[in-house]
């Protein structure tokens, strides 16, 4: 059911390592998804709102959430003007996600349908709302404090979604072959990435317009503090943790000095591709494809940019998975998924996450 590379070819860490309650959690989305007879099912059919991919995703896992509340399968519509990503030369007939992504149920909507548009909600049932089948669960048994069950339930939704077709597994291996390289070398292997490397993801782009962007050299210090075995990083923020904990890992995990780099900026590449001959050096892994500042979906006019971009950001998803310690800017919708994914198929949620 989860066609990554890193679950089919068995990598990643012991399943002690998968956030808590997560195959509960899958088993009962895939129940709810999945009726025995669909006939007597009532639906919620959902429209997006216009966004970036991961932020479409994010509103669907919540619509995902309202669907379960409401006692609704959650089906998507025939055509939705919002859902512009989409190329029907690449899969006819398919809706939305469904597009690139596994279907998200085995029923046809019909008969008793309600509809739903943007930000999936209703009274008594917020944005941050949690399915009630999962709330005893957390209450009684998890270890994840009541103000963070949103952040649970959406890695539980985006692991259930995120689920490519064979289409899409097959043409994101495809583009994979032909674009990814270290430094100035062609990586030919078809293997995951090494053990220790670390996944930078540098959102610049419009997100500039909405909250706080960086420079690749704060990104280059966190890194180096990986690299160096430093004791001090803290696992979250000052202002929610209440304590000073910090990530632990064995010695000498990231003193390979590997790093994947993905971001929509080609000043960043070309600056952290310098490292490659630098003191001490670092061998840089990225992906040689089209990059704007200007968010290219936004502009994805044509089907066949929608399939590029759309595979390019699968692609570099799938490779920012297969590291083993992460920096990222949680303010972006990317890289929390990165984040959620992680921790649940990647089988590393203990892994140190620097945002």
């Amino acid at each position: 059911r989860y066609p990554w590379r890193l679950v089919m070819r068995g990598r990643g860490s012991p399943a002690s390592k998968v956030l808590f309650g997560t195959a509960f959690a899958q088993q009962k989305v895939w129940a709810h998804q999945h009726p025995e007879n669909c006939s007597e099912s009532k639906f919620l059919v959902y429209y997006h709102s216009r966004a970036g991919i991961g932020s479409q995703l994010h509103l669907l896992g919540q619509a995902l959430a309202l669907a379960m509340h409401m006692g609704r399968v959650l089906a998507l519509p025939l055509s939705d003007p919002s859902m512009t990503l989409i190329d029907h030369t690449f899969c006819p007939d398919s809706r939305g996600f469904q597009c690139w992504l596994e279907n998200i149920t085995s029923c046809t909507a019909g008969g008793d349908v309600l509809t739903i548009r943007g930000i999936p909600e209703v009274a008594r049932f917020t944005r941050k709302a949690v399915p009630e089948v999962f709330r005893k669960m957390l209450l009684q048994c998890s270890p994840i404090k009541r103000r963070f069950w949103f952040y649970w339930w959406r890695a539980q939704s985006v692991t259930y979604l995120v689920r490519f077709n064979a289409r899409t597994r097959k043409a994101v291996d495809k583009m994979r072959s032909e674009s990814l390289f270290a430094c100035d070398t062609k990586v030919t292997s078809s293997e995951t990435l090494a053990q220790g490397t670390i996944s930078v993801h540098v959102r610049h782009g419009r997100k500039a317009t909405e909250a706080d962007v960086f420079e690749f050299l704060k990104y280059l210090e966190e890194m180096e503090s990986l690299a160096a075995d430093s004791t001090a990083l803290r696992v979250l923020y000052p202002e929610v943790a209440e304590s000073n904990t910090t990530f632990s890992y064995p010695a000498n995990t990231y003193t390979a000095r590997k790093v994947f780099l993905s971001t929509e900026d080609q000043q960043v590449v070309d600056e952290a591709l310098r490292l490659c001959g630098g003191k001490p050096r670092w061998e840089v892994i990225y992906t040689r494809v089209r990059r704007s500042n200007d968010d290219a979906w936004v502009h994805a006019k044509k089907p066949e940019d929608a399939r590029y971009e759309v595979l390019n950001a699968f692609m570099n998803l799938e490779l920012a998975l297969e590291a083993d310690a992460w920096v990222c800017t949680l303010s972006s919708n990317w890289c929390r998924l990165i984040d959620e994914l992680r921790m649940t198929i990647g089988r590393k949620a203990s892994h140190p996450y620097l945002s």
